[in-house]
């Protein structure tokens, strides 16, 4: 099944090793997956970065966009 990750770089839950073992296991299960890497910002930046930051308020929309995008095409474009 596919999955869909939208990550912060500073993440003390999802730290790189973890993301990188992660993505190997993926990998190699040769299972279908999407992967946002926003630099600069920490654990909760889609729920809670700062608006009034424009970095911050960029990687949030670029998430909920990503999310969008995906689920759009995996429930609805693919069927």
């Amino acid at each position: 099944e596919p999955l869909f990750l939208s990550c912060a770089e500073n993440d003390h839950a999802f730290t790189p090793e973890a993301r990188r073992k992660a993505l190997d296991l993926l990998q190699a299960d040769k299972k279908r997956y999407s992967v946002q890497l926003f630099q600069g910002v920490g654990h909760g930046f889609a729920v809670k970065g700062d608006p009034e930051d424009p970095y911050q308020r960029w990687c949030k929309e670029q998430s909920l966009r990503g999310m969008i995008d995906w689920f759009t095409f995996w429930l609805v474009g693919s069927s």
